[in-house]
């Protein structure tokens, strides 16, 4: 059987409970775009004939439009999945209650000189939404991220910038969990280029991995742009390492759990590194690169718990299992994360105690995502004013579905109530906003509520 191609344009749907076999070494390249979107109860398969064979990938080139994978296995690959966008492209791909077993590499994503922007500050990236996934016996690593930037060969920066979401997933029995690299290529005299990855990665569980749960390097010795990552409410157990972070990755860590570690987290370079309200249990290093007070149990944490400055504790977390990581009752790590009220629980279970964020894969503001069914949950509202546009905010749920009823007076809309479409959200769209009136806009009181519509099964 020969390579498959989709052409630019087009895009080939595959129903639920397909088996789409592919033979060693072929793979599917998606000019267009791939829908494949099974149910729980109809999932949709992608394997080499035999086990001892791997197909080679399946490589989704778009610029435009978004790839979305769901309810889908695929096993026996050698890069299951591979997203690469270059110069101009745009394209999104959303992948969850997906499983990748037996692979060489479960997802690439490689940015290629894709955002040319006068502002470096605000990178314009690959979309990739993974959710919800399972990630087993991968042997380089289950996802790798690559922003790789370069010139156009004449006078212009062609910068490069991707921007994974990785949420409620689970990675076992591999070696890497997720490994990013930012590289730049100068060329020919014309300059150089910067790269950015802006990550997330939230409420995952990292457990019996031979390398790293988390990699973050710099490729090449050029000026990349500070990428921020967000390492949050994750569990991590017996892993060789947790976080390695180099510049210019500026991880936030947060609200997580390690245990069995051997080197909980290690840093090199200048940027300040926040690491704060995290469990470290049984370690055989909990901090490189730190300054010493890190890990010095001398103050007492809101549960009365001995932490460090930074409120990160060290007492065993008390997981209901081995290989459960849901938090027993009596756990130190139960309403032990950070007071932000962004961050507030909101559904119990699998959060315990009060809306302070419990440490650990099933505590936060994603904690919800864990659940098949979404309550309908309240929400904190606000209104702002920018550029004659009036702002309605709320602390939504992720992925979660809401109604407007917004009452404006006269002249920043037509008089009378005015119901907005449903809102879907995407993980990455909290707090939720949505812009209801062009002005300008001289009134300084209005009104509008919220009503959550909750999450069906499998959104």
């Amino acid at each position: 059987m020969a390579n498959a191609t989709v052409p630019a344009g087009q895009t080939l749907t595959i129903q639920p409970g397909v088996k789409v076999i592919i033979p060693s070494g072929v793979s599917i390249s998606a000019h267009g775009l791939i829908q494949a979107v099974g149910t729980p109860s109809q999932r949709i398969s992608f394997a080499a004939p035999i086990s001892s064979q791997y197909f080679d990938a399946i490589y989704l080139y778009s610029p435009v439009g978004t790839n979305g994978f769901k309810y889908c296995d695929f096993t026996n690959a050698s890069s299951a999945l591979c997203f690469q966008n270059g110069y101009g492209a745009n394209a999104a791909c959303d992948i969850k209650f997906c499983s990748f077993q037996n692979v060489t590499n479960a997802i690439f994503i490689g940015g290629y000189g894709n955002w040319y922007a006068s502002d470096w500050n605000n990178p314009i990236g690959i979309q990739v939404w993974i959710m919800n996934c399972t990630f087993s016996n991968c042997c380089s690593q289950a996802i790798y991220g690559v922003a790789q930037a370069g010139t156009d060969g004449q006078t212009y920066w062609n910068y490069a910038a991707i921007n994974p979401v990785i949420k409620n997933c689970d990675f076992f029995n591999s070696s890497n969990g997720c490994v990013f690299d930012i590289l730049s290529v100068g060329t020919q005299g014309y300059g150089w280029a910067g790269s950015a990855a802006p990550l997330i990665i939230a409420n995952c569980i990292f457990d019996s991995l031979s390398g790293a749960a988390l990699l973050l390097r710099q490729a090449d010795g050029y000026d990349n742009l500070p990428s921020p990552v967000a390492f949050k409410n994750n569990a991590l157990s017996n892993c060789n390492t947790g976080v390695n972070a180099t510049d210019p990755w500026d991880a936030q860590i947060q609200d997580n759990i390690f245990v069995g570690i051997t080197n909980a987290v290690t840093v090199a370079g200048s940027l300040s590194r926040t690491v704060s309200y995290n469990n470290f249990y049984a370690n055989a290093t909990n901090f490189t690169g730190y300054p010493p007070t890190y890990g010095e149990w001398i103050i007492p944490n809101r549960n009365g718990t001995l932490a460090d400055l930074s409120f990160n504790i060290s007492q065993d977390p008390l997981f209901a299992g081995t290989n459960d990581f849901h938090l027993q009752t009596n756990s130190p790590c139960i309403d032990a994360g950070t007071p932000d009220p962004a961050l507030a629980e909101q559904c119990f279970p699998p959060a315990q105690g009060t809306s302070l964020p419990d440490l650990g894969a099933y505590g936060g503001l994603a904690g919800c995502n864990w659940l098949d069914v979404v309550p309908e949950l309240p929400v904190q509202l606000s209104m702002s004013s920018s550029n004659n546009l009036v702002w309605l905010n709320w602390a939504g749920l992720p992925r979660s579905s809401y109604q407007i009823e917004w009452l404006p007076g006269f002249p920043c809309a037509l008089p009378g109530a005015k119901w907005l479409t449903n809102c879907a959200f995407m993980d990455v769209a909290n707090p939720c906003s949505v812009a209801v009136s062009t002005g300008p806009c001289t009134n300084t009181q209005g009104f509008f509520r919220v009503q959550s519509l909750g999450r069906l099964p499998g959104d």
